[in-house]
């Protein structure tokens, strides 16, 4: 049995690492309860906002955080013309082509990141942080396991499917090493589809 002084932080990690999944997990939920899309771009355009970030701090000095605020609009921009001039004439209104244009959007987002950055990993050193924060899409599939989990347009369940992911991740990862740590995520996932297909607050998945 695992002592308290290793369990308690395990679990409010697990909780601080499930909001973040949550937190992506609702962009997705957001646009599929209005739109009915699924998009596959979101991961590319999370990545191209965490660049700009990067950017706006490193060239201008701007905290991440000040950089949020001045972002938002900015992609919120992107993504009105994306959706306005590229998804929507490409889709004509067939849920099939929406998939298709979505993902072929992540491969060129993430393919022009990749020729204008490079591979290399980026990371933000600040001073009131201990920790570094790393760039990338990593989440995405968590993300997408948290939508369908919590229920497809389920807001709600989207920020509870998110803190539950993350604990399961920090305990599977405390008793069976980080390496194995999203093994217990997609354990969860498969037990809930076959036992609630619905997800835990939403419409079927």
């Amino acid at each position: 049995m695992l002592s308290p002084v290793i369990l308690v932080p395990a679990i409010l990690n697990g909780l601080l690492t499930g909001a973040v999944y949550g937190l992506i997990a609702l962009g997705l939920t957001l646009i599929y309860g209005v739109l009915h899309i699924i998009n596959f771009a979101h991961g590319a355009l999370l990545t191209a906002a965490m660049f700009a970030a990067f950017f706006a701090h490193r060239w201008l000095g701007l905290d991440p955080y000040l950089a949020a605020i001045v972002l938002t609009p900015l992609f919120f921009v992107l993504g009105y013309c994306l959706q306005r001039f590229v998804i929507g004439p490409a889709a004509r209104g067939e849920d099939r082509n929406i998939l298709l244009v979505t993902l072929g959007l992540a491969v060129v987002i993430e393919n022009m990141l990749l020729y204008a950055f490079g591979a290399d990993t980026r990371t933000l050193n600040l001073d009131y942080a201990f920790n570094v924060v790393d760039l990338g899409i990593a989440f995405v599939l968590i993300a997408f396991t948290i939508v369908v989990l919590g229920g497809m347009g389920s807001v709600t369940g989207a920020l509870v499917g998110g803190l539950f992911i993350g604990v399961v991740e920090s305990l599977c990862g405390l008793y069976l090493g980080e390496s194995l740590g999203q093994i217990g995520i997609f354990v969860m996932f498969i037990l809930v589809l076959l036992f609630r297909p619905r997800g835990l607050l939403g419409e079927r998945a």
